[in-house]
């Protein structure tokens, strides 16, 4: 499958508006796997407590959530709105809970693919 989709192209087809496909792609683009790895083994990296490469220290988890916060909380509100409320949030650490969340529901998108 890898053979016949870009990252843009899933792009297009898995999110639905711009922030999400901005946000889809900078999560893409933070992973230290390739697209091929990415698309072919998407279970590998949907639980970003296992150790996701671009999404394991917290100088990269917040950094990026820094850089992508307004397209992660755009997000993340349509996610609660399409869910049905709000998620448990870890305030302790939440750049970090952003990031992770902006990763985990990148890979979703990508197992949709599948």
């Amino acid at each position: 499958m890898s053979d016949h989709i870009t990252i843009e192209e899933a792009a297009e087809k898995v999110c639905s508006t711009d922030h999400e496909k901005e946000l889809f792609l900078a999560v893409i683009d933070q992973m230290s796997a390739d697209w091929e790895e990415i698309i072919d083994r998407p279970t590998d990296f949907r639980d970003a407590s296992t150790g996701v490469g671009g999404f394991i220290y917290y100088e990269d988890t917040e950094r990026f959530a820094k850089d992508n916060m307004v397209n992660i909380l755009l997000v993340l509100n349509d996610f609660e709105q399409e869910t049905g409320g709000p998620l448990k949030k870890d305030a302790n650490n939440l750049l970090n809970w952003y990031a992770w969340f902006a990763l985990e529901n990148a890979i979703s998108k990508v197992m949709n693919l599948q």
